[in-house]
């Protein structure tokens, strides 16, 4: 019995290769830009197993193909091992090698091999036929990269989205420290949770996976409920005032205000109940802080400050001289609740020339008060900090 003989340029056949033979008949659908796929694979590369130096090898097969699309223009490549390292500026052959095969056992790409095993193109009465690589596989496989990118961008988006919760509360925690040294400076508490913010906070320079991530939220959630359990909570305040009361706490208002614009402040849009209970909780800061570090506030408004109905007056009155607008004013008043308005806009005061448009700072500050990301107490502990370091 003779067998017949294994050609030399023979390579070994693998799963892979064997699913591009039943393919490779198969027509193309429709054609995909090859860089658009390349983009796509950057971020799935993880999906197919391969990583960064086999896509700096694909792009530089990629550049041999003299088509933007893969799809209705010949799809194979025949460049040499040399003049890949050439484009690669200067790779070694062996390495170069090495990522090819890992692009083929992913089954981004295909071999298709002359008799000899070169790559080349050959011309003849049948036409042109070219042997080298094959980019069909990428133009077969461009829906599942598409959708393994779509994957890995909200994988991503969802890490991002963890880490500034994280950073947000960790910058309430510190801000409730800062406060709670203040107010029960011999509780222990408070070294306890510096202690655990400033350990979670070597650990968030790593790359944390997205369960990580979460566990640390939970931390930092149960941090933030022990330290608002033990300061006492704001003085109760009646935001259910009706027309008249308002009208009466608005007559000390700038003479130079035009009746509609005091019309305005007077008819200034009610909190629902839920929205207030989420401002009462969110202003852990006493009146008597508020008012001793806001120096500018006393410089504007001589009167004492004895109530947070008198705090937001005092706002109510400062608003027009810091330029900031009605409409501004009424959407904070609106989104934060009344206190927390005014504690921000007389903070605000104290950094008056650094903030270029105020109007539209204090609006900013109302869309995060409405996304659960602001607190002013922040605001009010870095004057505190300020007052005593002076």
């Amino acid at each position: 019995m003779s067998y017949m003989p294994i050609s030399p340029f023979m390579r070994p056949i693998s799963h892979t290769h064997l699913k591009v033979i039943e393919t490779r008949a198969t027509p193309l659908p429709y054609s995909v830009n090859k860089w658009k796929v390349l983009r796509d694979l950057s971020k799935a590369q993880a999906a197919f197993g391969i990583n960064v130096r086999d896509l700096t090898v694909l792009q530089a097969l990629l550049s041999f193909h003299p088509e933007d699309d893969i799809g209705g223009a010949p799809t194979i490549v025949f460049p040499s091992n040399k003049t890949i390292c050439e484009r690669l500026h200067g790779m070694p052959c062996s390495t170069m090698r090495r990522h090819l095969g890992r692009l083929i056992d992913a089954g981004l790409i295909s071999r298709k091999d002359s008799p000899t095993g070169k790559r080349y193109l050959r011309k003849g009465r049948e036409g042109e036929t070219a042997f080298g690589f094959d980019l069909c596989p990428l133009n077969r496989e461009a829906d599942q990269i598409a959708k393994a990118a779509d994957e890995a961008r909200e994988a991503e988006s969802q890490i991002r989205h963890k880490r500034e919760a994280i950073s947000l509360m960790r910058r309430d925690i510190n801000a409730l420290i800062a406060l709670g040294r203040s107010e029960v400076p011999a509780l222990s508490l408070w070294d306890r949770l510096e202690d655990a913010v400033a350990l979670t906070g070597r650990t968030l320079r790593r790359k944390l996976p997205a369960a990580e991530l979460e566990h640390l939220i939970a931390d930092y959630t149960a941090m933030i409920s022990e330290a608002q359990g033990v300061l006492s909570p704001p003085p109760a305040v009646d935001l259910d005032t009706d027309d008249a009361q308002n009208e009466q706490r608005h007559l000390s208002s700038n003479k130079e205000y035009q009746e509609s614009e005091l019309d305005e402040c007077i008819e200034a849009p009610r909190q629902p109940h839920a929205i207030r209970n989420d401002a009462e909780k969110a202003l852990r800061l006493p009146l008597s802080l508020v008012t001793s570090v806001c120096h500018s506030l006393r410089s504007f408004y001589p009167q004492k400050v004895n109530s947070w109905n008198e705090l937001f007056n005092a706002a109510s009155d400062l608003r027009p001289a810091m330029g900031v607008s009605m409409h501004a004013w009424q959407e904070a008043t609106a989104k934060m609740g009344k206190d927390i308005a005014a504690v921000t806009l007389v903070a605000m005061l104290e950094r008056f020339s650094e903030i270029r448009n105020p109007s539209g700072y204090l609006r900013a500050l109302a869309v995060k008060a409405t996304q659960n990301t602001f607190s002013p107490a922040p605001m009010i502990m870095a004057l505190c900090r300020e007052r005593k370091a002076a």
